[in-house]
């Protein structure tokens, strides 16, 4: 449905319409990738069974080195079909659902008003879309060719007033209500940079809101930055520089919301430690997730056992693979 200014916001369902539509998401990958229904069907229930597997073996065949930046993983991410795959199962996955439910009651809860938004690095554009169903007006840009072309099918598809964004060099300072950057930042050679590229597109008052988890370097995550474990549980060094202040979150930060107070810390005086005011389970998130810099196998444990348990399978897929 279309977006205005005028229209109510509201919180619908996560697992939105085209997520539900296993048909509908075969046929548009194979669209985009060129490559033939049966087999789209088949990698998708590969990669249901182990995530990550479509990247991970791509940037093998490409004698790309995982964990690591180069230039030509940035040409990887611009070029390659294989997040296709992966990011259509995640955006299934209970885990993002609860997560992208829990902005948008978020928002809602904030003035009950329509937010401008920008989703950056949104991937196949789940995420802007149903932003834009709850209500809002959505900015999305993503570095990805193929991300960006199903995106746009995506949202043509479904009636969605959503801005594409082609290059980052579009984003423009104090403009947003909100940015919404999820899963972005532990890919790229320069967290704080990135960070505070999208602090100055916030307008003073406005939300950060972000999911990194740069503690997971595993073989399901190929093209997370090894060097990037640093940033892991750190809220003060990354946000407070760039005038972004905690305000809410669950407890792995997953997602942590920041405020715009407009008070930079310069990087060698923030705090090394988040400060009073700050939202008990942001605190405790945080001190469990610096641990994980260290030792993460409680973490991985419970990612395996806490959340990979609750997948469900998608029996739909068997009808369309190639047998």
């Amino acid at each position: 449905m279309p977006t205005s200014q005028s229209a109510p916001i509201t919180v619908p369902d996560p697992l939105t319409e085209p997520l539900r539509d296993t048909r509908y998401l075969v046929k548009l990958i194979s669209t985009i990738s060129g490559v033939a229904e049966e087999d789209v069907a088949e990698q998708l229930w590969r990669e249901h069974q182990d995530i990550g597997c479509s990247v991970a073996a791509e940037l093998k065949r490409k004698s790309i080195r995982p964990y690591e930046w180069s230039a030509e993983l940035l040409d990887f991410y611009r070029e390659t079909n294989s997040f296709l795959y992966e990011t259509t199962v995640w955006n299934r996955s209970p885990e993002k659902n609860e997560m992208r439910r829990w902005i948008a009651n978020y928002l809602a809860a904030k003035d009950g008003k329509p937010q401008r938004i920008l989703t950056f690095g949104d991937g196949l554009g789940f995420d802007s879309l149903y932003l834009t169903q709850a209500g809002h007006q959505v900015d999305y840009h993503d570095v990805s060719a193929d991300g960006g072309s199903f995106a746009a099918r995506l949202f043509r598809d479904f009636n969605a007033d959503v801005r594409i964004l082609n290059n980052a060099e579009d984003v423009v300072d104090d403009t947003y209500d909100a940015v919404v950057c999820l899963d972005v930042l532990e890919h790229v050679p320069s967290p704080p940079e990135l960070v505070n590229k999208l602090a100055r597109a916030i307008r003073p008052g406005g939300n950060f809101i972000v999911h990194a988890p740069f503690w997971y370097v595993a073989p399901a995550v190929a093209t997370h930055l090894r060097s990037n474990k640093k940033y892991s549980g750190d809220i003060a060094k990354l946000y407070a520089p760039c005038g972004l202040v905690p305000v809410d979150g669950q407890l792995f930060l997953n997602p942590l919301v920041l405020r715009k107070s407009g008070q930079r810390s310069a990087p060698e005086t923030a705090p090394v430690t988040t400060c009073g005011g700050v939202p008990t389970a942001i605190r405790i998130g945080s001190i469990l997730l610096k641990t994980a810099r260290i030792c993460d196998w409680p973490h991985r444990l419970y990612l395996r056992w806490g959340y990979g348990k609750r997948w469900k399978p998608w029996p739909e897929l068997n009808e369309l693979r190639r047998t």
